[in-house]
């Protein structure tokens, strides 16, 4: 999770954007909606999946006015792993489930799924 921080009423997306071993990486956009529906609603929450099932979250909220700031959207992102899977124990149910019944020398075509003995 980082600090939150205002971007202006003007902006209509944010981009997310990493630098790793290859350069830069944009890992999400999130559109943003009009400021009078931010407005409406509060706190507006918006999240994405990653390609490898992590989320990362964005609540985002009007900023109160200052006689200084010009208004702003306020957003606090978070960032969360995938829940640990365990497929261990899922296989070889699985694979018998694909898998059909062959008895020793059975030819099995899985495009029709039907099984043949060879022919003598």
């Amino acid at each position: 999770m980082c600090e939150p921080f205002r971007i202006p009423l003007t902006a209509s997306s944010l981009g997310m954007v990493v630098d790793d071993a290859e350069g830069a990486l944009l890992l999400a956009v999130f559109r943003l909606p009009e400021p009078d529906a931010v407005q409406a609603d509060g706190v507006q929450h918006l999240s994405v999946t990653l390609e490898g099932g992590q989320t990362v979250a964005l609540a985002m909220a009007l900023a109160e006015r200052t006689s200084r700031e010009a208004q702003a959207y306020v957003i606090q992102l978070a960032y969360a792993e995938p829940p640990a899977v365990d497929m261990s124990g899922a296989e070889p149910s699985v694979v018998k489930a694909l898998l059909p019944k062959l008895r020793p020398g059975a030819i099995h075509d899985g495009d029709a799924g039907e099984t043949h003995l060879p022919s003598t």
